[in-house]
């Protein structure tokens, strides 16, 4: 009788630990949905009001308005590091900014997606808005490619670059582009789909003015399914 009221005891000890263990990365029971806070860094030459302007257009057509689901922010303005610059073609490496963007702001974002909880999970992504140029090494069998954004799979940091991209005005696809592959692990959509904002550029012009939607192959190929949302144009 006495061991049936210990293991009674623990049990409900265990079920109240949700509720009170410090953090803000602990699920909730009640919902199956966590809160994420997207944090956008202004690098280099990156003005406030062009930070404003992305925040207002990413929310506008990616954020699910039924219910706070998604937080915009934006962080302090700072300079890449000279650490992350390819002297040798006077490119900003992008694989290394990603490591300096989370090692510089990790910490930030994570506090500051933590004040944004309600519901008692959160989970924060950096993405890096610069208007310095920046490159890839080995790809498209170049040494050092100027590409428009980089992304780790699956990850919670992005960069993005204003210098190749056409339209600033489409900036906000370019980093919901990156946020796919990032957050939601998506790789380019393999209909090629010229609508859906997940196509690959394919090393030429990516046609951002037909990106409007994400397939609806991407949208089920989604790591968080339950989660993402339609893009509305």
């Amino acid at each position: 009788m006495k061991k049936t009221i210990v293991y009674l005891l623990l049990g409900i000890a265990s079920c109240l630990s949700l509720f009170i263990s410090p953090g803000c990365n602990k699920i909730n029971p009640f919902t199956k949905e966590k809160q994420i806070t997207v944090c956008f860094v202004p690098l280099d030459g990156i003005s406030k009001s062009q930070i404003e302007e992305l925040k207002k257009d990413f929310q506008e057509n990616f954020t699910d308005k039924r219910e706070e689901v998604f937080f915009v922010e934006s962080l302090e303005h700072f300079n890449t590091s000279d650490s992350c610059i390819n002297r040798k073609y006077n490119r900003f490496e992008a694989g290394t900014m990603l490591k300096f963007l989370n090692n510089q702001f990790g910490e930030s974002a994570n506090k500051i997606a933590c004040e944004n909880s309600e519901r008692g999970s959160s989970d924060y992504y950096i993405i890096g808005v610069t208007n310095k140029d920046i490159s890839k090494s080995n790809l498209h069998n170049k040494p050092n490619y100027g590409i428009l954004g980089k992304s780790t799979l699956g990850g919670n940091v992005s960069v993005i670059s204003t210098y190749r991209l056409k339209n600033k005005k489409e900036l906000w696809k370019l980093a919901m582009h990156e946020f796919g592959h990032g957050y939601f692990n998506l790789n380019h959509c393999e209909n090629d789909d010229p609508s859906c904002i997940m196509a690959d550029a394919k090393g030429g012009n990516p046609h951002f003015e037909l990106k409007d939607t994400l397939c609806s192959t991407c949208y089920e190929k989604s790591l968080r399914p339950d989660i993402i949302r339609k893009i509305i144009n």
